[in-house]
């Protein structure tokens, strides 16, 4: 009967040592993958073209490369605006319109990375789908999108289209939880197209867009 008592009490405090370890395990990705879903909702919500994007329904894995075959490395040199404006002259007929002016800015991403560069993903249907109007997902070749646009029209070899496709990596912070920083690449048809790291900081529990590193762009 001892016997019998001493291992029902001792397989009950194996399971709850294992629940609470479980329970444990599982925090600590939900606290960073709902960071991140604040980081791409932001994203989302600065864009003035949200009627245009479709987003790949998951993240690409830091395992993944880029279209052009290369590992996605985190940079430490960013731009940004710095709110004024210089005017610049086109043409024989001597038109002008006003340029941002950017300014170039250092930031120390070396470990941003380091937690999140596995092949894990993340949902961005699930991050998406607390918003009253949550972007559009396509999962698929990009010229699917295409062939079933009816605003998109051949031209030549290629096709003029309204449309882009979207895709992200998982978002790596700063130490101090201050700075995000993810990379994102867009496709709009033919050789168009763009991969850059966006950098965000917090401000009052707000993500603010920082800067960005163009990676590349055709």
């Amino acid at each position: 009967m001892f016997k019998k008592t001493w291992l029902a009490l001792s397989i009950g405090a194996l399971i709850l040592t294992l629940m609470v370890a479980l329970s444990e395990w599982n925090a600590a990705p939900r606290h960073v993958k709902d960071e991140e879903c604040r980081v791409y909702e932001a994203i989302y919500a600065l864009s003035d073209a949200q009627n245009r994007f479709f987003f790949e329904p998951e993240t690409i894995s830091f395992n993944s490369v880029d279209r052009f075959g290369t590992q996605v490395e985190a940079p430490s040199s960013f731009l940004r605006e710095t709110g004024e404006f210089e005017e610049i002259t086109l043409g024989l007929d001597g038109s002008t319109f006003e340029r941002p002016i950017v300014e170039k800015f250092e930031v120390d991403t070396s470990g941003f990375f380091a937690p999140v560069r596995t092949s894990d993903v993340t949902s961005l249907v699930k991050c998406f789908d607390r918003l009253e109007h949550p972007p559009r997902f396509f999962a698929g070749q990009f010229q699917e999108l295409l062939d079933n646009d009816p605003d998109s029209d051949p031209v030549g070899d290629g096709m003029v289209t309204h449309l882009m496709l979207a895709r992200v990596s998982r978002v790596g912070f700063s130490d101090d939880q201050q700075f995000a920083l993810f990379y994102m690449e867009h496709y709009c048809g033919g050789l168009c197209g763009a991969g850059e790291f966006v950098l965000l900081e917090r401000v009052e529990d707000n993500w603010q867009i920082a800067g960005s590193s163009t990676k590349w762009i055709s």
